[in-house]
């Protein structure tokens, strides 16, 4: 009796969690830099981008996991001797989960605002001009704090957020204390209810 008991809670709750979902495919631009470069050497965000999905499970306030591939280009200029300028492409998989509250949740108008951890999983990172591998300068990867507000609009989303690297971006003594910063901008479509 014990278990039914159990087994009927559990499918009611996750029921109710799926009767209240959401899948959200989308992508974006994204734009990230280091923080405390090495004297000499100046980083500069330039234009990346990003594709994936995320589920928002929840009616007001919604757990928000998602994965997501992150194309990530950011600008490298060192004047010691002779100035080298190149980009650094920085190729992740991110993983996320976010708390989200819809401050505004009418039919066909939503404006939410949410927050949490996410990690990128370094894939592979080289010079972009003189496609010279780098990967063994960073780390295999980086936890994030995340921020962002969006906009619901019938079944169309966008989305603006700020993430903040907790871990040091590079490997070894390259540049100590380094950590990865940076805005995105996603649109999508929403599926669910």
């Amino acid at each position: 009796m014990k278990k039914l008991f159990i087994l009927v809670l559990v499918s009611f709750f996750t029921t109710g969690i799926f009767a209240q979902s959401q899948i959200n495919p989308q992508l974006g631009l994204s734009f990230q830099k280091f923080t405390n470069p090495s004297p000499g050497i100046v980083y500069d965000a330039k234009v990346g981008n990003t594709i994936g999905l995320d589920l928002r499970m929840g009616d007001r306030l919604q757990i928000q996991p998602g994965l997501f591939y992150v194309r990530s280009v950011t600008g490298y200029e060192t004047n010691l001797g002779q100035i080298i300028s190149d980009n650094i492409i920085y190729n992740s998989f991110k993983a996320k989960v976010l708390v989200n509250l819809n401050l505004v949740n009418t039919d066909g108008f939503k404006l939410r605002v949410n927050a949490g951890p996410s990690y990128d999983f370094l894939l592979s990172a080289k010079y972009q001009d003189s496609e010279i591998d780098i990967s063994d300068s960073f780390k295999n990867g980086t936890l994030y704090a995340q921020a962002g507000a969006g906009l619901d609009i019938w079944f169309l989303t966008a989305e603006l957020g700020y993430m903040m690297g907790l871990t040091d971006s590079f490997e070894g003594t390259i540049s100590t204390d380094s950590k990865n910063i940076g805005m995105y901008f996603t649109v999508g479509v929403i599926f669910g209810n």
